[in-house]
C-alpha cells in the first residue's frame, strides 16, 4: 500500500512539474502520425460520401421504375 502511494505522488509530481514538456514532447513524436490518421480518416469519409450518393441515385431509379408501373 506504501508504494502505491507514494508511486502516485511521485507521479502526480512528476507531471505537475515536467507537464507540458512531456505533452509538447509526444505531440512533437506523434504529429506525423495524426496528419497521416486524419488524411485517412478524410479518404473514408469521402468514400462513404461517393457509396450514399450512388445508393441514393440507385433508390431514386427503383422509386421512378416502381411507380410508373
Amino acid at each position: 500500500m506504501k508504494s502505491f502511494v507514494l508511486g502516485a505522488i511521485t507521479g502526480g509530481a512528476i507531471v505537475w512539474f515536467w507537464g507540458r514538456e512531456i505533452r509538447q514532447f509526444i505531440d512533437e513524436q506523434t504529429s506525423g502520425i495524426r496528419e497521416a490518421a486524419a488524411g485517412k480518416l478524410q479518404t473514408a469519409a469521402d468514400s462513404l460520401q461517393a457509396a450514399a450518393g450512388g445508393i441514393q441515385a440507385a433508390k431514386n431509379t427503383i422509386e421512378s421504375g416502381l411507380g410508373g408501373a
